[in-house]
């Protein structure tokens, strides 16, 4: 009947809600850090970021937002990007993620195409994100990240903090609402945005964090490793494979807002990155096309980082550890 079968056991398909699929087994881990600001130090643990979540899902419920209401990101990688992105979810509204680098222009076009009703701005990006909402001209709530000098903005941090809300439980879904939509980078035409619900998600999820394929260890009460997260989350991979994947594993998400190779090679070093982070650094060499680092066993270490090369050019091994050496010491 020409059915396709992976060698891979089958995986479950969830239609639970997204947020709660991702948090189910935060409580196992409480005490680790789920994220945290590769520049400030600014962080969240596990514990703190479910209960953010949920009162961030409560502000919402209070602001007026509901199921199927589109809630807007415009920040770089910052501790608070999941706990805005996944506490929208909770509450069955769709979020959409901009591109930080958008102009104005780029900005509103994907406001007015997505119809956000509501906006978390970086407030580094505050000037830019005032102009697309004046063009926007459609009533549009809007919270930034820190304190703003834009009349009527609300504290995203502060609302965080606020004990007096109210938390708010996920809310019940099929699995076919939408639950994030991205939108593509426009090569043959405008930007368009990608609807992927609730059930989509989870099973990618779900097949990432497969132990047949996922590459980090298991996160135990004493044992955690860290996903460097330099990658914009407004991007497919920094949504699926660093928020999702690594918050539903236990992972440390070290958030960075802008790449910097030397605040890389530190963050490499200091928060002892999975070995597919340090692909990066390979890279670096003038010969090297493409480099995939995975963990092997070790007897002495447990794990050890195995590098595969493509070279343009003959290179030594030797060469390849010389670079990693200078980078990493």
């Amino acid at each position: 009947h020409n059915v396709v079968t992976s060698d891979f056991p089958d995986i479950e398909l969830t239609a639970t809600n997204l947020t709660s699929h991702v948090l189910k087994d935060a409580a196992e881990w409480p005490d680790h850090v789920a994220t945290e600001c590769a520049v400030t130090g600014r962080r969240y643990t596990y514990s703190q970021l479910v209960d953010r979540v949920a009162r961030w899902a409560g502000m919402l419920t209070q602001l007026g937002i509901s199921k199927g209401d589109v809630v807007a990101i415009i920040m770089l990688n910052c501790p608070e990007y999941p706990i805005a992105m996944l506490g929208g979810v909770s509450i069955g509204a769709t979020v959409t993620v901009v591109n930080t680098a958008y102009t104005p222009e780029e900005t509103l076009r994907q406001l007015q195409d997505s119809r956000a009703k509501l906006v978390i701005g970086d407030i580094t990006l505050e000037k830019k994100i005032e102009t697309s909402l004046v063009l926007y001209k459609m009533p549009t709530i809007l919270v930034m990240n820190g304190p703003s000098s834009i009349s009527g903005a609300l504290n995203l941090r502060e609302i965080l903090e606020d004990t007096s809300l109210p938390f708010k439980d996920c809310a019940e879904v099929t699995g076919e609402e939408v639950a994030l939509m991205p939108y593509s980078s426009g090569t043959t035409g405008n930007p368009k945005g990608v609807s992927l619900s609730h059930r989509a998600l989870a099973a990618n999820v779900n097949m990432i964090v497969h132990p047949s394929v996922f590459v980090p260890r298991e996160t135990t009460e004493s044992y955690q490793e860290s996903f460097l997260c330099y990658l914009p989350f407004f991007h497919i991979y920094g949504i699926l494979v660093k928020i999702l994947v690594g918050l539903r594993r236990g992972i440390k998400l070290v958030c960075v807002p802008k790449f910097n190779p030397d605040i890389f090679v530190k963050d490499v070093k200091q928060h002892k990155v999975v070995p597919s982070e340090l692909e990066n650094v390979i890279l670096k060499h003038p010969n090297v096309v493409e480099v995939g680092v995975v963990g092997v066993p070790d007897d002495r270490l447990g794990e050890a980082p195995r590098a595969y090369v493509v070279v343009s050019a003959p290179t030594s091994e030797a060469e390849i550890k010389e670079l990693v050496h200078i980078h990493t010491s």
